[in-house]
């Protein structure tokens, strides 16, 4: 400090101090203030160190420097406890002024040996922090001094005022952005959901309800209750049309999460090249094609269930990425790196037999006993014919309503016909077979002859007779293998198609089976649309 002969300081009026701070601090805010401000305060007084702090909690122990003037530059602000310090003296009397000694009073205050603070309050009169100049040599200070130094506590209280209140405004907009953000992306999950559910409702369903009082259908709606009321993956198996997606959402019906969505998709319809981006979803630009950003169905799902059916045709590399998904419950949309998490239940259903496709490389070891958790079977139609009277009537009533028919009922020689059957596409091919007489028929009562079943006749099946079904509703064992029957039938539905596979009136629809899974099948089977007819002589 800039001394006198007698030792006081060389000291201006406040008129000089509410210059300086006219002339020194009025081009700059925030942070650049409280610089400009302490840089001030030191040429004004001629002190060697000035500088403001903040107090950072409630009970004004700890304090933080916003500026930091020593030796004619700016200094590296710094955090410390008020506790044994000059700086406490301030806070609970208001000033505090050490004209000499100080180092000898405050230890830890090497290098000061005289010392002025004043405290920074706000509009209020609270008490926000403190001002103070500081020097290595005495400091002579009177009334005047602690007058323009609080002139200059004022004008830092009432920026730091308005930086709080800045600060706080920030915070609030990042709160509402981020509220704003949440918003959006549950409209945007919304809007996914809808255009999902919409999706759905234009789509081929699988025909029927969960009816049937037969054992096999006891035992498999114990099953249901049973794993409903975990979070397990299931992996679901049954014969083309028995049912699988139904059991899939009965499961999903009677879970914690049924007040979200289940979530399907079909593996097998999916093309080979697409099935991540179906499943995991892509960014805008990741693919030709990829016009718009898409949310995957695995991220659709989160908080309820998918259902991935036919997870038997899912292609090698998108099942290593399944795996990833199942046991981390995480993914990366394709062209993304960032990584979403998700909490998805898995249900998975396959007509194969994938111990099989395991033992051939067709599917992965470790990917079959992570969706083989809870394993359920779904019984064919001809282990429940008890249960086809009930399904038939159900599929009669809902016909004669699409169809905006009045008709009677089913004849008992003709369900009799139809529970010696041995229905090879199950309860699917039932649900065609009835709405075809239903759409076909010109008789109030549908007859046998109503109801065309290839190869079968009252008493004989496309395979040999038909024994009746036993109290259980299980029938009894065919002279043929499964694959025999299967092949037969198809053979013959083909014959009806005139050989035509896809397409209104093809085989595929009369099966009411998607081409591909036909296809897939046909192959199987060894089975050529050209020589259908062949294979039959």
């Amino acid at each position: 400090m800039a001394n006198s002969p007698s030792g006081r300081p060389v000291r201006g009026t406040a008129g000089d101090a509410l210059r300086v701070l006219a002339t020194d601090t009025a081009a700059v805010t925030g942070d650049g203030f409280f610089t400009a401000l302490v840089a001030a305060l030191a040429g004004f007084f001629g002190s060697k160190y000035a500088f403001v702090t903040e107090c950072t909690d409630s009970a004004f122990t700890h304090v933080r420097t916003l500026a930091f003037h020593a030796d004619g530059h700016p200094a590296e602000n710094i955090e410390y406890e008020m506790a044994e310090t000059p700086c406490e003296r301030v806070m609970t009397g208001g000033s505090c002024y050490y004209p000499t000694g100080l180092s000898d009073r405050f230890p830890n205050q090497d290098g000061m040996m005289s010392y002025l603070g004043v405290l920074v309050t706000g509009s209020a009169g609270n008490a926000l922090g403190h001002l103070a100049i500081a020097h290595d040599e005495p400091m002579a200070c009177g009334p005047r001094d602690v007058t323009n130094l609080g002139i200059f506590a004022a004008r830092a209280g009432m920026e730091l005022e308005r930086k709080r209140g800045d600060e706080a405004l920030r915070a609030a907009n990042a709160r509402l952005t981020e509220a704003l953000d949440e918003i959006r992306a549950l409209r945007d999950r919304l809007a996914d959901e809808r255009s999902y559910l919409q999706e759905e409702i234009l789509a081929d369903r699988a025909p029927g309800d969960m009816l049937g009082d037969s054992a096999p259908m006891r035992e498999l709606s114990s099953q249901i209750a049973r794993v409903g009321a975990t979070d397990s993956t299931t992996l679901i198996t049954g014969e083309t049309g028995s049912g699988k997606e139904l059991v899939a959402r009965a499961i999903h019906a009677s879970s914690s999460r049924s007040d979200r969505a289940l979530v399907k998709v079909n593996a097998a319809a999916i093309a080979g090249g697409l099935v991540e981006s179906e499943l995991f979803g892509h960014e805008k630009g990741a693919f030709t094609g990829a016009t718009a950003r898409r949310v995957g169905r695995f991220e659709l799902a989160d908080g309820g269930t998918l259902f991935l059916d036919e997870i038997g045709e899912l292609p090698p590399p998108a099942q290593a990425t399944l795996l990833r998904v199942l046991e981390e419950g995480a993914f990366e949309r394709v062209g993304s790196s960032h990584t979403l998490t998700v909490d998805v239940r898995v249900i998975a259903a396959t007509n194969r037999d994938l111990t099989r496709a395991v033992e051939t490389g067709e599917f992965r070891t470790d990917l079959y006993h992570r969706l083989n958790v809870v394993p359920i079977v779904v019984p064919p139609l001809r282990h429940r014919a008890t249960d086809v009277p009930r399904l038939a009537r159900h599929f009669f009533e809902r016909s004669c309503r699409r169809a905006g028919r009045a008709l009677r009922g089913i004849s008992e020689d003709a369900m009799s016909r139809l529970v010696a059957y041995s229905w090879p596409g199950n309860v699917r091919e039932l649900a065609n077979v009835v709405e075809r007489a239903v759409v076909l028929s010109s008789e109030p009562v549908l007859g046998a002859a109503a109801f065309h079943l290839p190869g079968a006749d009252d008493r004989v099946g496309p395979t040999g007779p038909v024994p009746a079904p036993d109290a259980d509703g299980i029938a009894g064992p065919r002279p043929l293998a499964l694959d025999d029957v299967e092949r037969r039938h198809i053979v013959h539905v083909l014959n009806e198609a005139d050989g035509v596979v896809a397409g209104a009136g093809g085989a595929a629809e009369l099966l009411g089976l998607p081409p591909s899974t036909l296809r897939s099948r046909m192959k199987k089977l060894g089975i050529s649309a050209s020589r259908a007819r062949a294979q039959v002589r």
